[in-house]
């Protein structure tokens, strides 16, 4: 019967059933809804609607950004190709050691395209440490057309601004 309605009317219902004012949590294997489950056409046609048009909260742990790299191939697949201009992903670090190493791969997988990276609007409450990284996923960003090696050393030189917080930050 939904399948018989008007295809306008049709991504009306998806919208009903899919929007959420509420943050969606998303992690490796991320809970699809049922609807997007039903068959094929439906999937086909609703899954843009629920993936671009939801707000999704994906949590870092151990500065490991790889976590996002199934998503953003998820999402990158049903965008046909195209940057996903509707997807709005936050990520959060909560309190953890700081974990250089884990950082710098994020970092490089971003600035490759491979993951998906903190935005640098960051909320005002956050933390200096916090503030510095995502301008450093900025500075992965708008560096893209340079070799990651030089935008690694730019990043390597404000290292000890981190250090200066936390002495951690310091160890390899």
């Amino acid at each position: 019967m939904l399948l018989s309605l008007p295809p306008e009317l049709r991504n009306e219902i998806y919208r009903y059933a899919l929007y959420s004012q509420e943050w969606l949590i998303a992690d490796m294997k991320p809970e699809e809804p049922g609807l997007l489950r039903t068959c094929y056409q439906i999937r086909d046609e609703a899954s843009p609607i629920h993936h671009f048009g939801n707000h999704f909260h994906i949590t870092v742990n151990n500065y490991n950004g790889e976590v996002t790299h199934l998503l953003r191939d998820k999402w990158w697949g049903l965008g046909r190709g195209k940057t996903p201009l509707r997807i709005c992903v936050e990520m959060r670090i909560y309190q953890q050691p700081p974990n250089w190493n884990n950082l710098m791969r994020w970092l490089k997988l971003y600035h490759r395209m491979d993951v998906l990276g903190l935005d640098s609007h960051g909320p005002a409450w956050a933390t200096t440490d916090e503030m510095l990284i995502r301008g450093w996923f900025l500075m992965a960003k708008k560096g893209r057309h340079l070799p990651w090696r030089m935008v690694r050393e730019m990043i390597e030189c404000q290292r000890k601004v981190l250090g200066h917080w936390d002495e951690r930050w310091l160890q390899d």
